[in-house]
């Protein structure tokens, strides 16, 4: 959807009856970056409670090393990179963006798919970090590649002034605009110190809330990984 449509559910919608423009009524150009910047938090908040969006990054397995961080310093086509050694397959048409939340899966170029984190099992690969993988030496010194598929964050849109709603696109599923605006409505409040502002945000909290259970009960949002040859692909265009 568009960020078009956004601003319209705040402005006749969410936020009817509030002030929600320095300038009047309409929502200007000097309201974008403030309001950009709530609808960019209530997108890491959706994006992180239904796993939205689905990423994979091919690592190329180096002789003798077990642990491998999943940065864009280490990844091969970072022109910028200062670091010798880079073990993240990528393409400049398909970079590796450093949008890692959580590893989800590890699967060797052999195909086997590889435990994680389970102590009991000597084949496991562990996260040190949220963005690092460790590889049992099984893996590393007998395969060449392993694909990781993580979990990925939202691209933020620009908090500018010069944005174009018209042509922004906010990559959300349609069911979600209501959770996505009580939240930004949320964030939106709380800019405010005033009692009621604070009154405020707390209600839109608790709507954002109550439509998040009924998406989930009523299974509205169905988003799964699916492994593929391209990468960056997302489970959302």
């Amino acid at each position: 959807m568009k960020l078009t449509r956004v601003f319209d559910q705040l402005r006749y919608g969410t936020l009817k009856g509030q002030a929600v423009s320095r300038e009047g009524a309409q929502i200007e150009e000097l309201d974008y970056p403030r309001l950009i910047t709530c609808v960019n938090s209530a997108m890491t908040v959706l994006y992180g409670r239904f796993k939205l969006k689905y990423n994979e990054a091919l690592i190329r397995l180096i002789p003798a090393k077990y642990v491998y961080e999943l940065h864009s310093d280490f990844a091969e086509a970072n022109t910028t990179s200062t670091q010798f050694t880079r073990w993240i397959v990528d393409t400049e048409e398909l970079p590796f963006l450093d949008d890692l939340v959580r590893i989800h899966s590890v699967t060797a170029n052999d195909g086997s798919s590889l435990p994680i984190n389970d102590s009991s099992d000597c084949m496991t690969a562990t996260t040190p970090s949220y963005n690092s993988v460790q590889l049992p030496p099984e893996v590393v010194d007998v395969l060449t590649s392993v694909s990781i598929i993580y979990e990925a964050s939202p691209f933020p849109l620009e908090a500018s002034t010069t944005l174009a709603p018209e042509v922004t696109e906010v990559r959300i599923p349609d069911t979600m605009l209501e959770c996505l605006c009580y939240y930004a409505a949320c964030k939106f409040m709380e800019q405010s110190t005033a009692q009621d502002k604070v009154a405020k945000a707390n209600e839109f909290l608790q709507k954002y809330e109550l439509r998040a259970n009924e998406l989930e009960e009523y299974g509205m949002v169905n988003v799964d990984y699916t492994s593929n040859t391209n990468l960056g692909d997302n489970v959302w265009p």
